[in-house]
């Protein structure tokens, strides 16, 4: 086990590769909403809206439609993404 704390310290610590002026990552965890485009080329109009909204956030990781309000035309996403270089 302490070969492994040991190895999880080297991971961690970055700053002995990067040097001590590396900015921090923020690991964001949003839910949003974003609206639904026209129904012709929904599907890859919706996935390169959604990227975009996500993207202004920081770099998206991974995201998930998890519902659709067919009221507000829009879909609610739940995504987690990273920010280099700036607080959370």
């Amino acid at each position: 086990i302490s070969r492994l704390i040991e190895a999880i310290n080297r991971i961690v610590d970055m700053s002995s590769v990067y040097g001590k002026d590396t900015p921090p990552i923020a690991t964001l965890f949003l839910e949003l909403s974003v609206e639904l485009p026209s129904p012709d080329r929904q599907q890859q109009q919706l996935r390169e809206r959604i990227e975009s909204v996500l993207k202004s956030y920081g770099e998206p990781l991974r995201w998930a439609i998890t519902a659709v309000n067919d009221d507000t035309q829009s879909v609610q996403i739940e995504a987690v993404v990273t920010r280099c270089g700036a607080a959370s």
